[in-house]
């Protein structure tokens, strides 16, 4: 791998590498410790934790999920603070934050994940049965599952296909109340952005795992479990005014945390450290 990314580097002479997964940082930061290469190297994180197969020292700069990636790169790695910035894990543009949400009676409920499987999703939707709950299935390429859903008939569970466009994606969030789904990084970070109310009733082990501890800890996720029905939970936790407003005051701190936006933050370095250098 890394006679093939110094030969790939050789060809392509980037002015910088950006990384948004561990492997290709991991070798690049082996090439940088040797000298082999001098290129820039930015680690762009798409999980709420850093896993040790990341390249850390040797790496230029850091775009981090949260205050305490930070806290962890600057003390237990020597990495300088300047070279760490807190920009919570990216999002496409046209997945617009907002502000605030509206609360309605009647609760939207968007269910993600049913392209791999989000794990349970055929229980939870055939005991979906509380009046005040509607349902948008994201169904992803998964044709059986779609197809069985919309063969039940049930006006208050609706199936979607994949959808690739993220302004429909944008759109579709803007419509619901509240989300259940599988804890990965980047679906997270869109919903923490549309601060939505996020649970989840399956995760895979590793990623998801470790993304789900850290969003518990924070308390930015609800975990529906299977001793009651999914519905209630639901409902306990949407229609409780007090633990709305203490969810909502959670989200304002995990916010606050940012320094800047990925987008900005790159805008600068390359203004800084490409684009000042070819002028002169």
């Amino acid at each position: 791998f890394e006679k093939k990314m110094k030969r790939l580097l050789q060809e392509k002479k980037p002015d910088l590498v950006i990384c948004t997964h561990s492997f290709p940082s991991r070798v690049l930061q082996r090439l940088k410790q040797r000298g082999a290469i001098t290129v820039p190297v930015i680690n762009v994180y798409t999980d709420f934790f850093l896993s040790g197969i990341w390249g850390k020292t040797a790496i230029d700069y850091h775009f981090v999920p949260h205050k305490d990636a930070k806290r962890l790169l600057c003390t237990m790695f020597h990495v300088e603070p300047r070279r760490v910035i807190v920009t919570g894990i990216p999002i496409h543009e046209q997945i617009v934050p907002v502000q605030k949400r509206k609360r309605r009676k009647n609760k939207r409920i968007l269910v993600a994940g049913g392209n791999q499987g989000l794990g349970k999703i055929k229980q939870f939707l055939m005991n979906a049965t509380h009046t005040q709950l509607t349902y948008d299935v994201l169904c992803g390429k998964n044709e059986t599952l779609y197809h069985e859903i919309k063969s039940w008939n049930n006006p208050r569970i609706r199936p979607y296909r994949y959808i690739s466009d993220p302004a429909k994606m944008n759109e579709l969030y803007d419509k619901v109340d509240a989300i259940v789904t599988k804890p990965g990084g980047v679906t997270m970070s869109e919903v923490l952005a549309k601060r939505l109310p996020a649970f989840t009733l399956s995760y895979l082990p590793g990623q998801e795992q470790m993304n789900l501890h850290y969003l518990r800890k924070k308390g930015l996720i609800y975990f529906l479990r299977d001793n009651e029905p999914y519905d209630q939970q639901l409902l306990r936790v949407l229609m409780n005014e007090e633990e709305m407003n203490e969810w909502e005051k959670r989200i304002d701190g995990y916010w606050l945390e940012h320094e800047k936006t990925a987008q900005e933050a790159l805008a600068e370095w390359i203004e800084a450290n490409i684009y000042a250098t070819k002028k002169r």
